[in-house]
């Protein structure tokens, strides 16, 4: 943070991921992962009668690519509750 109080770089980046985040549909969520110095995007769900999958979403984190994971949350929160089987999902997943 600078003496201003402004968010700067990295900061502001992760506030602005904390903001989506909290934007998220319920049942689905965000996950960030750091390996070998770069930061990945997960969505988190859980199948309906199902474990909880943490599915790479392959959306850069960036102000963007976050964005983008919201949306694609978005879509897998309605199609969890648009399908009845794990298969049906899963393909609609996939495709």
């Amino acid at each position: 943070m600078t003496d201003s109080g402004k968010l700067i770089g990295w900061e502001a980046l992760i506030d602005f991921y904390d903001s989506m985040a909290e934007l998220t549909p319920p049942g689905v969520s965000f996950k960030r992962d750091s390996k070998a110095g770069k930061t990945y995007l997960y969505l988190q769900f859980r199948i309906p009668g199902g474990k909880r999958y943490a599915k790479p979403c392959a959306c850069d984190f960036t102000e963007d690519g976050i964005r983008k994971a919201l949306m694609k949350a978005q879509k897998v929160a309605e199609a969890l509750t648009k399908f009845s089987t794990e298969s049906e999902f899963w393909a609609w997943y996939d495709s």
